[in-house]
């Protein structure tokens, strides 16, 4: 029976593995001649022995004179020291665990179960369904922005971008799931491209008609900053965990290490340089069919017509 079992994590290494240790003293190291061999250069040739007394005690002896042994954070010496149950060993860049055969673990994960959103999100209904409302939304905004008359031809080859983007994004995901989860999940990959797109368009409305209301166009920066910090973050971190086994709390640090200070690097020019009193928000420039800067101009006299009938209606 063992009496012990090593978890080995290196360094950029992938998934854990296992050792089990049945015979003493065990000796740990990058030398050919060890019990168990590291191939890990901050490793000494012979860098730790785990021994067992008379009375069955376990206890760890530190080989190395270069990087030395880390035990739960505390360096060792030299001089032998009782092994604790739980017990975390640093040798370089290498991680040991040590663990008893009876250690408890944690329930296995279902290869097909997607937590919380992503069960709904991963139903190809639901994906197909987002596909056809970014369409119609792509499909509203180029009809409320078009001013001179084109032909249908002309408007759908102008929008074929936008329109098979969030296809090719499903596409490029499901194939880096495919390698890291052997899944390629493309119905959850297309929900989540086309929900990120109708966030895209939410934001950049919002954030024209907020540079409209206050005749500046930091109000409508300083809102999209916030969208990036928070509400993309949080769709990063649920794509990391679509393609990915990290928990809820590791997706969700990971995004905010990655996308906070890229948000950071992008928006610092805009806030130091001088301000640009001469440059007009968007929505100041925007024409739109259903602008009154289209309408003819009218005479004086018809103008205090209109003007007085809208009066009157009012009241």
């Amino acid at each position: 029976m063992a009496t012990l079992i090593i978890e080995i994590s290196t360094r950029g290494r992938g998934q854990p593995q296992f050792r089990r240790v049945r015979q003493f003293p065990y000796r740990i190291g990058r030398a050919y001649d060890n019990d168990l061999i590291l191939h890990d250069e901050t490793v000494s040739a012979a860098h730790l022995q785990i021994e067992r007394d008379r009375d069955g005690v376990l206890r760890l002896r530190n080989l190395s004179h270069e990087n030395g042994t880390q035990c739960n954070g505390r360096k060792l010496g030299f001089v032998p020291v009782e092994l604790n149950k739980a017990c975390t060993l640093q040798l370089g860049h290498t991680t040991l665990r040590l663990l008893q055969p009876d250690s408890a673990v944690g329930p296995a994960r279902l290869s097909h179960h997607y937590p919380g959103p992503m069960q709904i999100a991963s139903k190809l209904p639901f994906a197909l369904f987002a596909l056809a409302f970014v369409w119609f939304l792509n499909a509203w905004q180029v009809s409320d922005n078009l001013i001179s008359p084109r032909s249908e031809k002309e408007i759908l080859l102008a929008q074929l971008p936008q329109l098979i983007a969030p296809l090719l994004s499903a596409t490029v995901t499901g194939f880096i799931s495919r390698l890291l989860l052997h899944r390629w999940q493309f119905a959850l990959q297309l929900s989540i491209a086309c929900i990120a797109l109708l966030m895209v368009i939410a934001t950049q409305e919002i954030q024209a008609w907020l540079s409209y209301f206050y005749s500046d166009n930091d109000a409508g920066t300083a809102f999209f900053v916030v969208m990036m910090a928070s509400v993309f973050t949080a769709l990063f971190a649920w794509q990391l965990r679509a393609f990915s086994n990290l928990t809820r709390e590791r997706a969700g640090l990971t995004a905010v290490a990655i996308m906070w200070p890229l948000i950071a690097v992008l928006s610092l020019p805009s806030w130091l340089r001088e301000p640009q009193f001469n440059s007009q928000p968007q929505m100041h420039t925007l024409l739109r069919p259903v602008d009154e800067r289209q309408q003819a101009n009218v005479d004086i006299t018809t103008f205090i017509n209109r003007l007085d009938q809208d009066l009157q209606s009012d009241e």
